[in-house]
């Protein structure tokens, strides 16, 4: 689903030009090209799912939620990749360009969705930075307020339906952009919904969507089509637009996690690419920026536009990859020595449940391998 959202992204970002001369009749490149933005949407609903996740099944395991002990592991998972990202492309930038902006703090303090940003795509960082903070405050608040509580999250729900609705109201009340946090966050709150359901009420949860697979995918992707076919960014429907297009993804989520992913070489390709899918994200604007002349340097000037189209993907994704491998690696390496995780693995969980109940149960983790190159796995712990 990561290498999904970040192809959708890479995409939406390229530029009409290469996509209409390589895929084909034009309404259908306009197509994928106007609605590719949606990625970021499915970004979100996973964050939101695979995060909170996280923090269920630490507080499952500990009883609590350590606050720091979360927010350092997410920072050494955040932090390194981004601002060598950050200063490495300001350098580069400014040696081809000549180019270097005027301020740079907002991208620092991952307040870019508030105050103009260098990279026009990485307000969603901060969109998730702060989603980072006030998700382990939120649980944290609700394990002191609801102590006898048996299951002191089953306030959830509630509050991710109130999030909705005020994201809703927020979003009609604005006018253009949409990259606020307060205009977001209720993405996330969705896939916090579904995260609760899935560890808390597993059982009608993973039946419900393994019974209704087929129609979750098909209604799902039914409520993202608006993306493709209309220019929701210059419409009155934006703001209810995005409320639809995350619940949409969410759908597709649940289906996928309930249902499980075939293991083959195409899944585990795929997964690969999901698990880079972050210094991806981050290097794909830079890198179309500067292939488009070092392919006209190397092509000619009259490049055809599949040449300058294949060149932008591949080398997005090799960057993003040897970002990963070189600072991303490294640095969650030394954060499992330094700072070990607290939360047990869905593989772990399920296991325990077995003990408990003395039965299997059809969830996700049976059909995947353990470890890291799980892509529900990668896509917690990485």
């Amino acid at each position: 689903m990561r290498a999904l959202a970040i192809l959708l992204v890479l995409i939406h970002h390229s530029t009409w030009p290469w996509i209409k001369g390589v895929v084909g009749p034009s309404p259908i490149a306009h197509s994928l090209m106007r609605g590719g933005w949606i990625g970021v949407d499915l970004f979100f609903v996973l964050s939101g799912f695979l995060i909170s996740g996280l923090l269920f099944r630490e507080h499952g395991k500990h009883g609590s939620i350590h606050f720091g002990r979360f927010f350092t592991r997410r920072g050494l998972k955040i932090y390194p990749t981004f601002y060598v990202f950050l200063f490495s492309a300001l350098t580069l930038e400014y040696w081809l360009r000549g180019n270097f902006p005027e301020t740079i703090w907002p991208e620092l303090v991952f307040l870019q969705n508030y105050f103009p940003a260098v990279f026009g795509h990485t307000w969603s960082l901060a969109v998730e930075e702060h989603f980072y903070v006030f998700l382990p405050l939120l649980l944290v608040l609700l394990l002191r307020l609801r102590t006898a509580s048996e299951n002191p999250f089953s306030w959830i729900p509630g509050i991710c339906l109130a999030c909705s609705v005020v994201g809703l109201t927020l979003r009609f009340q604005n006018e253009g952009s949409y990259a606020a946090t307060h205009l977001r966050m209720d993405a996330l709150m969705f896939g916090v919904c579904l995260s609760y359901w899935h560890h808390f009420h597993r059982d009608q949860f993973v039946v419900f969507c393994r019974r209704w697979f087929g129609l979750l995918l098909f209604c799902g992707v039914l409520l993202t089509l608006p993306a493709f076919t209309l220019n929701l960014g210059k419409t009155d429907l934006m703001p209810s637009g995005l409320t639809q297009i995350y619940v949409g993804c969410g759908m597709v989520v649940s289906a996928i996690v309930a249902r499980g992913v075939p293991v083959n070489r195409l899944t585990r390709a795929v997964a690969f690419c999901g698990v880079h899918s972050y210094a991806i994200y981050l290097w794909h604007i830079p890198m179309r920026r500067w292939t488009t002349p070092m392919t006209e340097y190397f092509f000619g000037s009259d490049a055809h536009n599949g040449t300058k189209l294949a060149v932008y993907l591949v080398s997005s994704v090799v960057v993003g990859i040897v970002s990963t491998r070189i600072v991303e690696i490294p640095s969650l390496r030394f954060r499992d020595r330094f700072f070990p995780s607290r939360s047990a693995s869905m593989i772990e969980n399920g296991r325990e449940r077995e003990r408990e109940t003395g039965r299997t149960e059809p969830e996700v983790s049976r059909q995947l391998p353990s470890g890291s190159g799980s892509p529900v796995n990668a896509g917690a712990e990485l």
